[in-house]
């Protein structure tokens, strides 16, 4: 079983395109933190398609752990430009030497440089594909949903899947 650490925007999309349910039905051993889950909740406050995440919570599918502020100063003042969300997840992934679920640019390079492995959402597709979680047709229609959910997103990359 993969230890993953997952990120707010990764839950979001997991959330937005529907493959939530997947995502925890997969063989990892998913870890968040309190910070990101607040995130999510605050971000996702007036959207009704984001899904509630609490039954996996309640039920051990999505650990998360608690820091406190003063936990992760010594990794915000490394690294200023990074949210103290993205401190605590750098810092979790460090402490179980997991695998990181991040589209946030400036994390992913912080976390590279310091010998965390990163991935994102088209990986995390890739994989649902790879481990027949979702199928072929569905792999297609998911990464057309992505491609509309953020410019931020490598729509090159997801092209090139397409074909």
């Amino acid at each position: 079983m993969k230890l993953i650490v997952s990120d707010a925007n990764i839950l979001i999309f997991l959330s937005r395109l529907g493959l939530v349910d997947n995502f925890v039905s997969m063989d990892f051993e998913i870890h968040t933190t309190d910070f990101i889950i607040n995130e999510y909740n605050k971000g996702g406050a007036g959207d009704k398609n984001l899904k509630r995440l609490e039954k996996y919570i309640r039920t051990g599918k999505i650990k998360v752990h608690e820091y406190q502020f003063d936990e992760l100063l010594s990794v915000y003042e490394q690294k200023k430009t990074l949210s103290i969300p993205d401190c605590s997840i750098f810092k979790l992934s460090s402490e179980l030497q997991a695998v990181l679920l991040t589209g946030d640019k400036a994390l992913k390079i912080y976390s590279e440089q310091n010998g965390i492995k990163v991935h994102g959402i088209i990986w995390l597709i890739d994989e649902m594909l790879k481990h027949d979680i979702i199928d072929k047709v569905e792999y297609k229609e998911k990464l057309s949903e992505l491609k509309g959910l953020s410019s931020r997103l490598p729509v090159e990359e997801i092209d090139r899947r397409l074909k």
